[in-house]
């Protein structure tokens, strides 16, 4: 993990945080004294690869524009720099948009993920499928917008989204009929590849935009055309198609990741699941963080539109399926709050909760969110072994004006669990709300990073 060009160590206690309430001062000494027994280095070469800022320009990263994605390149280099074998499985346990796949099959290695999101889950199954013939697929596509053109009459139901008319207005006789044809064409993986091209234009066709916990319905916002947004992301999916990239071995499981045990990812995958459970070595992902933000909710037109979603109870079993990020969620009350690190528990009775609009729910989500990875991160040392690598991208948060320095105590519990290196690479500082930004800004803490955890 040392030694690579471009790393310098961060001293991050030195750096001035403007005006340093109480709390604030004692979180930064307390993350100081932390920062000693874990060796922190600034590792800007990551800058734009954590974030989907390039995503425009990367073959299959450009797909679906995941806000909380990164780039398949990095997972390329540092599985070039783990020195991964053929032989060896990387997993990532957050899928996604299945960047950690990409980058492995770009590295020649196989992959592994669990994803919640059935949408999720798709997208990354239609990138890793490796038997699709573009010129049959463009061929296809054709006689999908001949179809659209003919103006048939719709059979297809409408989703039950009650917000589905206010989404797509005018537009929304064209989708339905698009989604019609799709819904007709009977090889699956064709179906599949169609249907994910549809997704990942829905928000831009609409009247709505992903912001933060939801969507949100800006007045001047214009959707693009419909067809012609469509035609140009069939355009650039067939094009990635067709580059031919060898496909590897992989399993995608729609899973949560904190309960998924050795027995569903064999019942899932059969031949290929025992040899991952046998070869597992990697681990490379980027859970939810502790931001509030309720990813079911922000990925709710592509859930409903394309059928993942049928009634609302199954909208609220998912939503309880995910990692504790967010306050759309029950949580225990303030006596039985969950157990956690000494050093975490230290920082959170020094935020005014009281102060913050989720006021003691929001204590328990941020308390629930470490317990949650924790279990994630032992159920990866059972899959890795005691000789397996994992990197968590994560980003840190602040409440009530305070830091919570998620990398910092994500690399405790790694430690704790069992992993004998732990080391972190800070990628590039954070922002945070315009009211805190007032106190934190400059704040060394509101920081992404790499943490990374070896035997």
């Amino acid at each position: 993990m040392g030694g690579s060009p471009g790393y310098h160590m961060v001293i991050t206690r030195q750096q001035a945080v403007p005006k340093p309430s109480s709390a604030v001062r004692k979180a930064n000494e307390l993350y100081a004294e932390l920062e000693k027994t874990f060796p922190v280095v600034d590792a800007s070469f990551y800058k734009d690869l954590v974030c989907p800022k390039n995503w425009k320009d990367h073959p299959y990263d450009r797909w679906f524009k995941l806000k909380e994605g990164y780039s398949s390149y990095m997972v390329e280099h540092l599985l070039k720099e783990f020195k991964a074998r053929p032989t060896d499985w990387v997993l990532d346990p957050f899928l996604g948009s299945g960047s950690t796949l990409v980058g492995a099959r770009n590295a020649r290695v196989k992959g592994a993920g669990f994803e919640v999101n059935p949408f999720l889950a798709r997208l990354s199954k239609v990138k890793m499928h490796g038997d699709y013939d573009a010129r049959a697929l463009r061929a296809r596509v054709d006689a999908l917008f001949q179809a659209v053109a003919e103006r048939r009459p719709i059979k297809i139901r409408m989703p039950a989204l009650t917000i589905t008319e206010k989404l797509f207005r005018e537009q929304l006789d064209t989708l339905l009929r698009i989604k019609q044809d799709i819904w007709a064409e009977p090889d699956p993986h064709v179906r599949d590849f169609l249907a994910l091209g549809l997704g990942c234009i829905l928000e831009r066709c609409s009247y709505a935009r992903k912001d933060g916990n939801g969507l949100k319905y800006p007045k001047s916002k214009r959707p693009l055309p419909l067809v012609p947004t469509l035609e140009r992301q069939y355009g650039l999916m067939v094009d990635d198609v067709a580059r031919g990239i060898p496909s590897t071995d992989h399993l995608i499981v729609n899973a949560d990741s904190r309960r998924i045990q050795a027995k569903d990812i064999l019942r899932e995958g059969g031949d290929l699941a025992t040899d991952f459970l046998d070869h597992a070595r990697f681990a490379i992902f980027s859970p939810p963080y502790a931001n509030c933000f309720d990813y079911t909710e922000v990925y709710k037109i592509e859930l409903w539109m394309l059928d993942f979603i049928k009634d609302y109870p199954q909208l609220r079993t998912l939503r309880d399926s995910s990692v504790s990020s967010h306050l759309n969620k029950q949580y225990d009350g303030k006596e039985s709050f969950p157990s956690t690190l000494p050093d975490l528990d230290y920082v959170v009775d020094l935020i005014p909760w009281e102060d913050t609009w989720g006021k003691d729910k929001m204590k328990a989500m941020v308390l629930h969110y470490f317990e949650d990875l924790k279990a994630v991160f032992t159920r990866l040392h059972g899959f890795l072994g005691d000789g397996g690598t994992v990197v968590c991208i994560v980003g840190n948060s602040a409440y009530g004006n305070v830091p919570i320095a998620t990398d910092l105590f994500l690399a405790e519990y790694l430690r704790e669990i069992g992993f004998g290196k732990v080391a972190i690479r800070a990628a590039r500082i954070l922002g945070t709300s315009s009211q805190q930004q007032v106190v934190l800004r400059g704040n060394p803490y509101l920081r992404e990073s790499l943490v990374i955890a070896s035997p």
